[in-house]
């Protein structure tokens, strides 16, 4: 959690340095947000089929241990 407030504040405090302007900033900032709802979407999507597999994998280990 420290880790991430360091780099929480030196990724801020590099943002001004990087844009010529608060527009070329929103528009960076707008790609940014939305490769992360891409990126979070995608995985929203993955976390049901993900515990699915678990189950299924956890009772056919369950059903393999009883036969043996």
């Amino acid at each position: 959690m420290e880790l991430e407030k360091k780099f929480s504040i030196l990724y801020k405090q590099s943002l001004p340095t990087q844009f010529s302007n608060k527009a070329a900033r929103d528009i960076w900032l707008r790609k940014v947000i939305e490769d992360l709802n891409r990126v979070l979407d995608t995985n929203t999507v993955q976390v049901p089929k993900l515990l699915n597999e678990i189950r299924r994998l956890k009772k056919d280990l369950t059903c393999t241990d009883q036969e043996a």
